[in-house]
């Protein structure tokens, strides 16, 4: 028997909650996959062709801070989107809060194609273009953490979301902000190596589950 929040005839589900299984939850879902799918297609068009066209392979590499850029890039959003589908995989109901934060997000995954075209352009020697970039990240990672809290605060978690898990959950999307805020400052000195520590966030997210997972089994 489903609960208030997913009965279609329920005022509180027709305006402000949404269960998993209503027409408005999938519409965000889709929406999100959408979003991401098109920014990280939207990538490739930073990638310039040599004019004229190479004849060696010496030749191709010469484009290579536009290859950087789309490696990174790419990386950064498919690990978003795979945090964001775990996200929405824990959900049990959504309400106008996560909807907000949601939209939110999705506007600054479709800044990060034009924060690459720029890093492509300058190439990652220039911290200003290196930092804003990885603010803009660092951003995104703040967002996610805070969809984590509201749904935690607002119960739209399922049940089997336990306190444990949800403290695992703040503490790898906590840990991403605190990556990105060292890669800013590494990138006022270093450029290129604030994009290398842009690498810490998903080792931190692989050794904090490491952890959980061996505690687990003790």
């Amino acid at each position: 028997m489903c609960d208030k929040a997913e009965r279609p005839d329920s005022p509180e589900s027709l305006h402000s909650v949404h269960g998993r299984h209503t027409l408005e939850f999938s519409r965000l879902a889709n929406i999100t996959d959408a979003v991401f799918a098109i920014a990280m297609t939207l990538l490739v068009f930073d990638i310039s062709v040599p004019d004229p066209l190479p004849g060696t392979l010496g030749e191709v590499v010469l484009i290579w801070p536009d290859l950087l850029a789309f490696m990174i890039s790419f990386a950064v959003l498919a690990n978003f989107w795979w945090m964001n589908h775990s996200f929405v995989a824990s959900l049990r109901r959504i309400e106008p809060g996560l909807i907000g934060l949601t939209l939110l997000i999705l506007g600054l995954v479709a800044l990060l194609p034009f924060a690459t075209a720029l890093l492509s352009a300058q190439g990652p020697v220039s911290h200003a273009v290196v930092a804003p970039y990885i603010a803009l990240v660092g951003t995104i990672a703040l967002v996610h953490t805070c969809m984590v809290v509201r749904a935690w605060r607002a119960g739209a978690m399922g049940s089997q979301i336990t306190a444990d898990v949800f403290r695992l959950e703040l503490i790898i999307s906590a840990g991403w902000v605190c990556v990105m805020l060292i890669a800013i400052g590494i990138a006022f000195f270093a450029p290129p190596w604030g994009l290398v520590a842009l690498l810490l966030g998903p080792l931190w997210e692989w050794g904090v589950e490491r952890v959980a997972s061996r505690k687990a089994a003790v």
